[in-house]
């Protein structure tokens, strides 16, 4: 029961991000030839080699990456990829029907491609921020974040600008260069919705009074700490430091706590790309993992 409920929390950000994706390519990429990366532009390559229709071409891209994430990711990525596979090229019929009655917006290849890369990094990233992939060749660089821990904006420009490879042999070096771009700009959008509030910040103070700043990080927001010994360099006076990492949203608070225990307190502010471990990715709580 618990799987099926966590399959059909992640569906509306599966649906959103599929059909965010159809418009990019219905809207922007089809009609001024953009070559594009992900499940996409392997399509493309396969309707330019074989001669099949788009549509089929994603079909048959989708279901090799399917079996990919299901051997590399588990079953739920794989439940939740396959019902992005099948979102996806439905949600392109749908949408290109309506772009051949509406027409698109523009058919400057500059703006094309500005669009593209922001709706299908949007798109994507809204499905890989649930854990899942549109069933296309993001599915690598899904493998290669949970496998060998890859920055996943920057395994999914790689992984693009590979499938871009597929197309040059069709393709013009304007589109090419065009291509490029297009792959950077989806990249950075998958970085922003991957991180859009889940933004951390680690914390590092230093004070004479760090028992009573550790109790308003324990009780007050009820994040975890580490104090580790300090010496200062000049004076040589042993004292604790303390280590935490909250959200931003968190921070004004933890300073403004922080300066009014100690206004001497030295307050060491780093951005986080990534946190593991209790009170992330674990339970606050290390007894709930026992629970039956």
């Amino acid at each position: 029961m618990e799987f099926f409920k966590s399959i059909l929390k992640k569906l509306p950000l599966i649906f959103i991000g599929s059909f965010l994706t159809a418009v990019s390519v219905a809207y922007f990429i089809a009609p001024v030839h953009l070559i594009s990366g992900g499940a996409t532009g392997v399509a493309l390559a396969i309707q330019h080699y074989f001669g099949l229709s788009l549509t089929i071409g994603l079909w048959v891209v989708s279901a090799v990456f399917f079996l990919l994430g299901f051997c590399f990711l588990g079953k739920e990525f794989a439940a939740t990829t396959l019902l992005a596979s099948a979102c996806y090229p439905l949600c392109y019929d749908i949408v290109s029907a309506i772009a051949s009655v509406t027409g698109t917006p523009t058919t400057d290849i500059f703006l094309c491609m500005i669009f593209a890369g922001v709706c299908t990094g949007l798109g994507a990233g809204m499905i890989l921020r649930v854990g899942s992939s549109s069933g296309g060749s993001d599915v690598l660089a899904q493998i290669a974040h949970v496998k060998f821990g890859a920055d996943l904006s920057k395994a999914t420009f790689i992984v693009n600008a590979a499938v871009l490879c597929l197309q040059v042999s069709f393709s013009t070096p304007e589109q090419i260069m065009y291509g490029l771009i297009s792959s950077y700009v989806v990249s950075a959008a998958v970085g922003r919705v991957e991180m859009a509030g889940n933004q951390r910040v680690a914390i590092q103070i230093i004070s004479d009074r760090i028992d009573e700043i550790n109790r308003v990080i324990l009780h007050d927001l009820q994040h975890g700490s580490t104090l580790f010994h300090a010496q200062g360099g000049y004076l040589r006076k042993e004292k604790f430091a303390l280590q935490t990492v909250v959200s931003k949203r968190e921070l004004f608070h933890i300073r403004e706590k922080t300066l009014a225990i100690d206004p001497d307190a030295f307050i060491v502010i780093n951005p986080v790309a990534e946190v593991d471990g209790r009170g992330f990715t674990l339970s606050r709580n290390p007894r709930e993992k026992y629970k039956k």
